[in-house]
């Protein structure tokens, strides 16, 4: 198996490219010098920018305010920001009392088009207030996160970012 330059997600044997992004598969017959190393990674740091450019991850916050929930959308960070860097939001919350899971309402922004999602995640053990935020691994797969105060993580299942 290979690993794609571009996303980093596992090109299966005899496959011509990427099932996460759809780079193609490069593979190098014998050795590959420094230099060229070097500008297949500039290359594939290029096309990552070009495929994640445009493209905002957002949090649905729920406030109450005069007798009734309001909900505001708070970006947590654009694709690029994300790229294998967990971001999380200024803000806290505690969660309902006993809860195993919360389900977590995001938006994907992307070309002025939204995509809602609703992801479940594992509360984290501990106790008292948590943070929300996200990340995005090898193969562009997004993780919507809660942190506890003793810094504990948990992820939602992951969520194909291109395929949305």
């Amino acid at each position: 198996m290979n690993t794609c330059m571009v996303c980093g997600g596992v090109i299966p044997e005899q496959a011509g490219n990427c099932p996460y992004c759809g780079e193609y598969a490069i593979q190098v017959i014998g050795t590959c010098n420094d230099e060229a190393m070097r500008r297949l990674e500039q290359k594939a740091a290029a096309k990552r920018r070009k495929l994640l450019e445009g493209i905002a991850v957002q949090m649905v916050t729920l406030e109450w305010k005069e007798d009734a929930l309001e909900e505001h959308t708070v970006e947590v960070g654009t694709a690029e920001e994300l790229y294998h860097k967990e971001k999380w939001l200024d803000l806290s919350f505690a969660p309902a009392y006993q809860l195993k899971e919360l389900e977590m309402k995001s938006v994907i922004v992307r070309g002025g088009q939204q995509k809602q999602l609703q992801l479940c995640v594992p509360v984290p053990a501990g106790s008292g207030e948590l943070r929300a935020g996200a990340v995005l691994d090898d193969g562009f797969q997004l993780h919507i996160l809660l942190k506890s105060e003793n810094g504990a993580v948990t992820r939602s299942e992951p969520v194909e970012l291109l395929k949305l």
